[in-house]
């Protein structure tokens, strides 16, 4: 439990990171930490009320990558179409935790 605890601390970091530089040295850590942190909780033992409990957040998990790894992409389209549709992302929205920051800049500025 402790190296998944050290890995959602990193990865919190390095998400507060990108609200300064979204594009910068982060962006790369994060989708790598989504998809670590995903097999650790698949290969630890974790007690839980439900085994649903664990779908949730390795469902979570990877819809937060594939966002992650659209923003990595520039690829607005795709972010658009995963907020609007993605089950995981949706059910979590509006958790007293969840934040997003867009920012849109003028291209030249």
């Amino acid at each position: 439990m402790s190296a998944i605890s050290a890995s959602i601390e990193a990865l919190v970091l390095d998400v507060d990171r990108m609200i300064d530089e979204p594009f910068g040295d982060s962006l790369p850590r994060v989708i790598t930490s989504l998809a670590s942190l995903r097999e650790t909780i698949l290969t630890t033992d974790i007690l839980a009320d439900d085994a649903s409990d664990i779908e949730a957040i390795t469902a979570t998990l990877d819809s937060f990558h594939r966002i992650f790894s659209a923003i990595g992409r520039r690829d607005a389209s795709a972010i658009a179409a995963l907020t609007q549709s993605d089950q995981a992302f949706i059910d979590t929205w509006g958790q007293p935790a969840h934040f997003l920051v867009v920012r849109k800049r003028i291209e030249g500025s």
